[in-house]
């Protein structure tokens, strides 16, 4: 079973590049992260957001997910992450 989080941040409510941001998608993403391991018990969890929202994609790598891979359909390419419940559990 899998767990799937999208981070998004339309361009209304994106920082401009190189503001400071607050970290709060970093904090959510964590808690979203710890509710699916601890209290739902998945043994994985797997995230995606569109390959050009960089922002987003680095998100999931501070909160400790590994990219997987891109794939491409119609109109988007998205980039796919996935961290283990032993992995998070190092990172706790």
């Amino acid at each position: 079973m899998a767990f799937f989080v999208l981070f998004r941040a339309g361009s209304e409510q994106a920082p401009a590049r190189g503001a400071p941001t607050k970290g709060y998608a970093t904090e959510i993403g964590r808690a979203m992260l710890a509710y699916g391991f601890q209290e739902a018990g998945f043994p994985a969890i797997m995230g995606f957001a569109l390959s050009q929202h960089g922002a987003s994609r680095r998100v999931m790598e501070k909160i400790g997910m590994t990219h997987l891979y891109d794939k491409k359909d119609h109109e988007h390419t998205r980039s796919f992450y996935r961290i283990e419940q032993h992995d998070f559990n190092h990172l706790m």
